[in-house]
């Protein structure tokens, strides 16, 4: 008969006891009741059953034998007392009900106060040493602990149901017992040979650990009970066990269930228990638990490093772990590192302020594994990444580098894992702002991080992955914060070397950034005065712009170029330096000319351009007008009567600054432009038919920016020519048809008009008017 088969039948069995036995119970019959339960318990004497559908079986028992708990605790209803009740049921034919029944009429004994915890609890234990099968006797006594678990003695004084060390004494004994039971379940013939012996046994671990959970959660237990009553002898009974399953399981159980303080203060005996385990026991799990839990324990209470610090607690953990090491010559190298990355985790948390202890790890880390080569095993390399990163969320990077040890466990890892642990390297200095003060730490820096900056041959270096490696490694150069200019730029100097390294589809990424960090060091060179004609400071600085900027031109077709020259020229015309301004002009112009083949680099770049030209105050009146009319011949030169609008009416801002230039007449002459293209689109959709481009949007524009340059104070833009526009868009606008786009126009045009408030217009529709009357 099959495992299923034989549970359905008992079940079925186990049910129809039940209803007789409820049957009794109804009539008050308690003898036919008990006899009817013996019946229900002698359905777990089978021994056809798995473990784990014996387990089922058992539930269901126990679910049942409820109702009989429940009859006994009421005195009303029993005929019979406890006592005798407790003797009867001691008469039951077989041992496996007998001592099921005893146990739940000892235990409702107990509860009725008829008789002391501590005489019950001690005859219930012995008792239940008569059913020796593994499994049936595991049963029995997981059903003893289970009916007994609220009803323990758990206080310190001792008074007549006992005190909370015979409650230790019993549960412990309790446990010896089902260790033993359990131990010796893998000497049982099952089919499927050892290996299933071993898959039934680890089904059934949780009856044993619950005699743990039990003795966790006797509330009268303090740190001293716990090291005298407790702990010694679940540590004896873990270790005399000899078996590899129970040690593994229970050295778990006892770190995961006790509280971490209890831990904290037992740390010897807890680490002379682990240098006794079977040598087939996995110390990295138990050890790593220990480690794990201790560092939460510190990360949870700041105010607990004396109390570390009182018991020794890393040097006892490094210690141990350095003698698992070396006492285990073929530990896995898994099982090494991880214990490493758990010792270093505790060091993080219980010393957040001090690298020393991180450091000790690492030198012990990097003196076993460091000269072994590389490690090519995925998850003992994901450990070695883990304990690299680990203490940078902590620590310095900088500071971190700075540790031999640190690079030895670097090379212990191929390319790709290099790279990664790069990658969040890199991203933990770029959240924490991490700064380099001088040149060693610079080198140091972009030495550990050459996996990204060099990468290796036949990468792919056109894929969006890779553009966001190089936007986070051209940041790098923003962390460099020296006190001294000429060491800020000596930083900066070795990081252009670096980048250099890294072939032009990286330079083309990096290389904007390095002109952007020398312009910021022109920036503090200023403020303190200095001029080019003062020091060489600055004109060696100009000199490595120009040549930086130079080659991003050469390298990149993108508007990063024109970026890089229009910052240079800006920072010169601040210098005061119009020659060199006017040349950084020259070549942002050129590359516009030459490298910017799309229409939307070309508007993009020329917002920058004008923008940037607009604010150069300090370039001789002729240069400036051949600039000026350069860019409002590359307004004319677009395509599209839409972008020739807007970058004309964007190049009227290049001829008002007020106090510094006001040509009225050119920036009618723009507004003028901007305003005939947009008329030119509109009789083409008038000719067509068709919507030839965003008409009321390019219109609202237009009168936007005429209404700036009215306000500015350009008198050249009068109100008559504003009223004209107005009405233009006010037209376009209410032909708009809905959508979500037309809304956005039409909030836009509002805006527009609230400008208007307050302004005196000549005309309206009906003729003049006064203050706040344009007509839309």
């Amino acid at each position: 008969m099959g495992a299923d088969q034989a549970l359905q039948e008992a079940t079925t069995n186990v049910k129809r006891g039940a209803f007789e036995m409820k049957r009794a119970l109804g009539e008050e019959n308690l003898r036919e009741a008990i006899h009817a339960a013996t019946k229900i318990l002698e359905e777990l004497r089978a021994t056809s059953l798995t473990p784990q559908r014996y387990y089922d079986l058992y539930l269901r028992v126990c679910d049942e034998l409820t109702h009989l708990e429940a009859f006994l605790m009421d005195p009303q209803r029993r005929s019979l007392t406890l006592t005798e009740v407790y003797e009867l049921v001691q008469q039951a034919g077989h041992i496996v009900p007998r001592m099921y029944l005893i146990c739940l009429v000892g235990c409702v004994l107990i509860k009725s106060k008829a008789e002391t915890t501590k005489s019950i609890l001690t005859e219930l234990v012995e008792m239940t040493r008569g059913v020796q099968h593994p499994v049936r006797g595991l049963f029995v006594r997981s059903y003893l602990a289970q009916q007994s678990k609220d009803k323990l003695p758990d206080h310190v004084k001792t008074g007549e149901d006992g005190s909370v060390e015979d409650a230790i004494d019993f549960v412990i004994q309790n446990f010896t017992e089902m260790n033993k039971l359990w131990v010796r379940m893998q000497h049982q013939s099952m089919p499927g040979g050892p290996g299933r012996n071993e898959i039934e046994r680890k089904q059934l671990r949780d009856l044993v650990g619950k005699n743990l959970v039990l003795l966790s959660q006797l509330e009268s237990v303090d740190l001293p009970l716990y090291q005298k009553s407790i702990l010694p002898k679940l540590l004896e009974q873990i270790i005399n066990c000899k078996d590899d399953i129970a040690q593994q399981y229970l050295m778990d159980c006892v770190i995961q269930v006790f509280p971490d303080e209890f831990h904290l203060h037992s740390l010897d005996a807890l680490l002379d228990a682990f240098a006794q385990l079977s040598p087939t026991v996995n110390l990295r799990l138990i050890m790593s638990g220990l480690m794990n839990r201790l560092a939460e324990f510190a990360s949870e209470d700041a105010t607990g490093l004396q109390e570390f610090e009182s018991v020794d607690a890393f040097n006892k953990l490094s210690s141990s772990v350095s003698n698992i090491l070396s006492s285990r010559q073929d530990l896995p190298v898994l099982d090494g590192v991880s214990l490493f990355v758990s010792l270093v985790k505790f060091a993080v948390s219980v010393y957040p302020e001090d690298v020393a202890y991180a450091k000790a790890v690492l030198d012990s880390a990097a003196a076993a594994y460091g000269g072994r080569g590389q490690i090519s095993e995925r998850k003992a390399v994901s450990q070695v990444q883990t304990l690299l990163s680990t203490p940078l969320e902590q620590y310095e990077a900088v500071v971190l580098l700075s540790f031999p040890s640190y690079e030895q466990l670097l090379g212990c890892l191929e390319f790709p894992a290099r790279h990664a642990v790069a990658i969040s390297t890199l991203k933990q200095m770029l959240k924490k702002e991490s700064k380099m003060a001088n040149t060693q730490d610079v080198e140091r820096v972009l030495t550990f991080l050459k996996p990204l900056i060099v990468g290796e041959e036949n990468e792919v270096t056109l894929d969006e992955d890779f553009s966001e490696e190089q936007t986070l490694v051209s940041a790098v150069v923003h962390l460099i914060e020296c006190p001294d200019p000429d060491e800020q730029f000596q930083c900066i100097a070795v990081v252009k070397d670096h980048f250099q390294q890294g072939g032009i589809d990286r330079m083309k990424l990096t290389f904007p950034s390095l002109v952007f960090a020398g312009l910021k060091l022109v920036g503090t060179l200023q403020s303190r005065g200095e001029g080019l004609g003062e020091g060489k400071q600055l004109k060696i600085l100009f000199r490595f712009l120009y040549e930086t900027a130079l080659t991003v031109g050469h390298l990149s077709t993108t508007n990063a170029a024109i970026n890089c020259f229009l910052g240079c020229a800006k920072a010169a015309d601040g210098c005061k330096e119009a020659d060199l301004s006017y040349e950084f002009y020259t070549e942002a112009f050129m590359h516009y000319e030459e490298h910017l083949g799309t229409t939307k680099k070309q508007s993009d770049a020329l917002q920058i351009i004008i923008g940037t030209l607009r604010d150069s105050d300090n370039l001789p009146k002729e240069d400036w007008d051949r600039l000026a009319k350069k860019v409002v011949s590359y307004s004319s030169n677009f395509l599209r009567k839409q972008d020739q609008c807007r970058a004309h009416y964007r190049c009227a801002h290049l001829f008002w600054k007020v106090g510094l230039r006001e040509e009225d007449d050119q920036v009618l002459h723009c507004l003028e432009r901007a305003l005939k293209a947009v008329q030119a689109i509109r009789k083409m959709s008038d000719i067509t038919h068709q919507k030839v481009g965003p008409v009321a949007l390019l219109y609202v524009e237009v009168l936007d920016a005429h209404i700036y340059h009215h306000l500015a104070g350009n008198r050249a833009v009068t109100l008559e020519i504003i009223q004209e526009i107005l009405d233009a868009a006010t037209e376009e606008v209410v032909k708009e048809e809905v959508s979500d786009s037309s809304i956005d126009v039409r909030a836009y045009f509002e805006r527009t008009k609230k400008q208007l408030e307050g302004i005196a217009s000549p005309l309206t529709n009906n003729g003049p008017t006064t203050a706040g009357s344009f007509s839309a």
